[in-house]
């Protein structure tokens, strides 16, 4: 009879283990190690102005649009992956943001 108990207490710890860690790696998002998504490409127009016959760009240079980047994944609520600046002489440049 206490082969039996003590069988039925190793099993009924063994189970709230295994739904410990369930609930640890819903919590921890762990499936995501497992999945490979490709980033999300989104795309961020300059604003740009003329002003002297000079075309005045809110997105100087690469930081600005790794700036622009991560605070555009956030508001999407995913993670900042990588940026691109397109740069244009003659119109406004163009940022691609890519967020996972």
């Amino acid at each position: 009879m206490k082969k039996r108990k003590s069988k039925k207490i190793w099993f009924i710890i063994l189970f709230l283990l295994i739904a410990l860690g369930i609930l640890i790696a819903i919590y921890f998002k762990a499936w995501n190690i497992f999945i490979k998504t490709k980033p999300e490409l989104i795309i961020i127009n300059d604003e740009c102005s003329v002003l002297f016959n000079q075309i005045l760009h809110k997105i100087k240079d690469s930081s600005g649009c790794e700036n622009i980047c991560l605070s555009e994944c956030r508001v999407r609520e995913k993670e900042y992956y990588d940026s691109n600046l397109i740069i244009s002489e003659t119109a406004c440049h163009t940022c691609e943001c890519y967020c996972k």
